[in-house]
């Protein structure tokens, strides 16, 4: 056989085919057709096929190789890949290695994947390195993994993370990270600690949160903080938030503030709210009160609103709310509103009601509504 000439036809070969057609050669073709294949797969940075081939030449990578390997690995950022060809470094070039791929990972956001490879590595190294993966961690917000990774140390570097992590998240407001962090240092916060997470969550606005934080305290700081926040919540016009802390104070100012509120409420017509608050003081709307929602609403033209406060009546007081919000939707010309609330009355409307929401819509320029109108009118 020409094998200078089988040689050429190799190159045309499909890898897996070459690589078998390769090892059938007799030698030096052999030899040197593997050789090339194998600078082939380190240029490559591909591993598995660079092992193949010095298997077939009955050898295994050497060191040179296998960094020539790892550098177009790391280059790619082939992170899965190139921790594998790492391990097969001898030392100290595999711990070298290791710490330059948890170094990139690092830096790439891949706090995780570097964690795990700085776990296999050994005193100091390891230690150093994993300060350094929370000190990464504690930057990105990520308490939760910062905590389990300073778990990982053994002590005094232990008990000293987990002391910073837990000054972190005081300063920071982190009410449930900072019980976390507390356990694991076999103890619970304190008032004064509470105190200082109460009062970086006031100041960052979250107030929810606030009220669970002044909920952990011990009596009278925990009603005079409170109903601090109660006072705020309801300047801010929180509602649903206020009436969640009303309810968790202790009696009798829990019923005097959800009865206050609940009074408030009913003035400005917020049906959802009143609705929620007299179910925290066991008890339903009365029809008076209803009404008077209803009139706010109507007044203030939130007539979507009064349709679901006139369903809260029984006849015949549901029918005469939902003919006044009738006559209101006329009044503004809301077509498709008016024809909503004249199918609940079973009402039929007249060509005068249809002329007086066409005038309405034609005065205030609506004409893409005009059509419509027009339309029903003329039958």
């Amino acid at each position: 056989m020409d094998y200078v000439l089988y040689c050429t036809l190799l190159e045309h070969l499909d890898e897996q085919l070459r690589f078998k057609a390769a090892k059938s050669l007799p030698e030096p073709w052999r030899s040197q057709q593997l050789a090339i294949m194998l600078e082939a797969s380190i240029k490559s940075g591909v591993l598995k096929n660079a092992c193949l081939v010095t298997q077939a030449l009955g050898r295994k990578p050497n060191a040179a190789e296998l960094k020539r390997i790892l550098s177009k690995q790391l280059r790619r950022r082939r992170y899965d890949e190139v921790y594998v060809t790492a391990l097969q470094l001898p030392e100290p070039d595999k711990s070298e290695c290791l710490l330059q791929i948890l170094n990139l990972e690092v830096d790439d956001g891949r706090i995780i994947d570097a964690k795990k490879i700085a776990l296999s590595l050994s005193e100091p190294t390891r230690t150093r390195v994993i300060s350094q993966i929370i000190t990464k961690m504690l930057a990105l917000g990520r308490f939760d993994e910062a905590r389990r990774t300073s778990c990982e140390l053994s002590e005094p570097e232990r008990t000293a993370w987990l002391i910073k992590i837990l000054e972190m998240e005081k300063a920071g407001g982190r009410l449930d990270e900072a019980k976390k962090t507390a356990k694991l240092l076999g103890r619970d916060l304190s008032d004064e600690e509470l105190e200082l997470v109460l009062e970086k969550q006031i100041i960052g606005g979250c107030l929810y949160h606030a009220t669970w934080t002044a909920d952990a305290l011990k009596e009278p700081k925990r009603s005079e903080q409170l109903i601090r926040i109660l006072e705020m919540q309801l300047q801010g016009n929180m509602l649903q938030e206020a009436s969640t802390t009303a309810n968790i104070l202790p009696e009798p100012q829990r019923t005097e503030r959800l009865t206050r509120m609940l009074e408030q409420l009913i003035e400005v017509g917020r049906l959802g709210h009143a609705s929620f608050t007299a179910n925290r003081l066991s008890r339903e709307l009365t029809t008076h009160e209803l009404r008077l929602i209803l009139q706010k609403q109507i007044a203030q033209e939130r007539l979507h609103e009064a349709q679901a406060t006139a369903a809260k009546f029984d006849d015949p007081e549901k029918s005469e709310a939902l003919a006044i919000i009738l006559e209101k939707t006329i009044a503004l010309g809301r077509l498709e509103e008016t024809l909503y609330v004249a199918k609940l009355l079973e009402h039929e409307l007249t060509g005068e009601e249809l002329e007086r929401i066409l005038r309405r819509q034609i005065e205030q320029n609506r004409f893409r509504e005009v059509n419509r109108t027009v339309e029903l009118l003329l039958g």
